[in-house]
Order: structure tokens, then sequence, then C-alpha cells
């Protein structure tokens, strides 16, 4: 399982995204891990 995030990789995501996470979810990408396959958030067309 890969590692935790950072504090700046998880808020650079929320930018990018212009979104924020759910406190939840947000707690579980810095202290558990980033998941599996998917390595990197990205908007796509669909939104």
């Amino acid at each position: 399982m890969p590692p935790p995030l950072t504090v700046a990789e998880v808020t650079g995501a929320e930018r990018e995204l212009g979104i924020c996470f759910p406190a939840e979810y947000r707690a579980y990408l810095l202290e558990v891990s980033a998941g599996g396959a998917v390595s990197r958030l990205a908007r796509t067309e669909r939104g």
C-alpha cells in the first residue's frame, strides 16, 4: 500500500480540483494511504 500523502499533497490536490475533501477522507489520505492503483486525481471533461 502506498504511504500516506503529505499535507502539501492533499492541499495541492484540493486546490487543483477546486474542492475540499470531506474531513474523514482527508484524514484517511493523511494517516492511512493514498490508495492503490490511482496515484493522481484529475478533472476530466465529465467533471
